[in-house]
């Protein structure tokens, strides 16, 4: 049974090889960009560059290794729109990390913490004050 076959058995509830396994398929299953890192050093896989794709909860894009080592059958759909390294940028994390953002929501600074503002009117959509680690 693929993983597409045992999430659509599992959610129509019909009997599965095994319980599917969900990790960072959607936003509330994902991994915090400071934990994923974490996380691969743990397991002892190299380093990667760790991309960020929900800046506001600064959720990592979970690589394929990853998925693999843990039989993972979802996958975060969104992921596929910004493969270029065009739509990327450098940042740190608060931890002193270094990760990607996406160019279209790259925080600034702004007085002791960060902010987020929207390209098209340059209102602050997201603020993370100093010693935060969330917008």
């Amino acid at each position: 049974m693929n993983s597409r076959q045992r999430v659509l058995h599992a959610l129509n509830h019909q009997e599965t090889d095994r319980v599917p396994v969900d990790f960072s398929g959607h936003r509330s299953s994902g991994i915090a960009a400071m934990a994923y890192a974490r996380l691969r050093v743990h397991l002892g896989l190299p380093q990667r560059r760790i991309r960020v794709y929900d800046p506001v909860q600064q959720l990592a894009i979970v690589d394929e290794d990853v998925l693999d080592l843990f039989g993972v059958d979802t996958m975060e759909l969104g992921r596929e729109f910004a493969t270029d390294d065009k739509w990327w940028a450098d940042w740190i994390l608060p931890d002193g990390t270094p990760c990607q953002m996406p160019v279209w929501a790259l925080p600034e600074r702004e007085g002791d913490g960060w902010v987020i503002r929207s390209k098209a009117t340059g209102q602050v959509i997201a603020a993370m004050p100093a010693r935060a680690i969330y917008f």
